[in-house]
Order: structure tokens, then C-alpha cells, then sequence
């Protein structure tokens, strides 16, 4: 009869002890939580968000708080980057901002605008042509503020939000992001 009754302890304790590890793993905070890669890397981990408020991207440490339309991240300098996910929900876009300046007269958004290797050219008739090799045509949307780039060949229609601070253009450049 002990044989028994310490049978099933034991099963009893090795049952409880399955269930408490298999329930112990913490559930994601949000589903951005995970490592994510550029859609133009194979498998090289670019963006690890964690549970927490904690989250890299590039190498840099980052903190995050969770807004209606997705993430915002910032780092100890005060650089902010926002994550949403893209239409799909399934990929994200990783908004990146980039402090153009002028290369000769501009007119508003109109000129060559340059930012380290990044260029965009923006003309009165409505084309672009960005880092030298990819033209298209550009549409202000004034209420959304962005410009909508449509590339002739190389990628997809892509909404770029965008300002004017004083000499500067900004755009928050959307980078393409897929979950490992």
C-alpha cells in the first residue's frame, strides 16, 4: 500500500512541477515583442524588442512606451523612433528620422537635399530621384504630412511623413522590418 501512495505523490509532484514551468513563461507584453530583421537581411537580428520597455535596434540600447498606433522608441541622447505595423500585421515599418539639409536653393520641399550618403532631389513637375538611383513620382499630402513616393521600378508606393524646420527637412523614413 506505501508503494502505492508514493506512486502517486510522486506523479502527483512531477505533474505540478510540468505544469508551474510549462505556465511560468511570461507572455509578451505587446506583439511587437521578439527579434525582427530588414526585409533586405537574411537573418542578421537589426531590432530585439523585449518585455518590459526594453528594446535595440541597430546595436543602440533603447526604451519604449506603447502608443494606440504602435511603438515609440527612444534612447538616452533622445532619439526617437516609432514602430507601427505594416497593413499586413505581420511586418512593421521602423520609422527613422533623418535631418536633411539643403544642397543649393530650395522652395519648400523642392531641391536636392542631402544627409550623410542619403539624397533626395524633389522637382516642381513631381518627380524625385532618391540617393541618385531611384526616381519616381512624389505626391504632398499636405493633411497627412507626408509625401507619397511612387518608385518607377525598385520598391513599393511608399508614405513618408515629413517636415519643414527652418533650413532642414526631416523625414521619418519607414524601413521594413520581419519578424525571425
Amino acid at each position: 500500500m506505501k508503494r502505492k501512495t508514493i506512486s502517486v505523490l510522486t506523479a502527483f509532484a512531477l505533474t505540478a512541477v510540468i505544469l508551474v514551468a510549462g505556465c511560468s513563461k511570461k507572455t509578451p507584453d505587446n506583439d511587437y515583442v521578439g527579434k525582427w530583421r530588414y526585409s533586405y537581411d537574411t537573418n542578421k537580428v537589426s531590432m530585439k524588442i523585449e518585455n518590459g520597455g526594453k528594446a535595440s535596434l541597430d546595436g543602440e540600447k533603447y526604451s519604449y512606451t506603447e502608443k494606440d498606433d504602435g511603438l515609440v522608441l527612444e534612447n538616452e541622447r533622445g532619439d526617437v523612433v516609432k514602430v507601427r505595423f505594416k497593413d499586413n500585421n505581420e511586418n512593421i515599418y521602423v520609422y527613422k528620422s533623418m535631418n536633411f539639409a539643403p544642397k543649393g536653393s530650395t522652395e519648400g520641399l523642392y531641391g536636392e537635399w542631402e544627409c550623410g550618403n542619403n539624397s533626395f532631389v524633389f522637382t516642381k513637375d513631381g518627380m524625385f530621384l532618391e540617393d541618385g538611383y531611384f526616381p519616381g513620382y512624389f505626391v504632398i499630402n499636405e493633411e497627412a504630412s507626408s509625401v507619397i513616393l511612387v518608385y518607377i521600378d525598385q520598391f513599393e508606393t511608399t508614405a513618408v511623413p515629413f517636415r519643414l524646420e527652418e533650413d532642414r527637412l526631416i523625414i521619418d523614413y519607414p524601413w521594413e522590418m520581419m519578424k525571425l
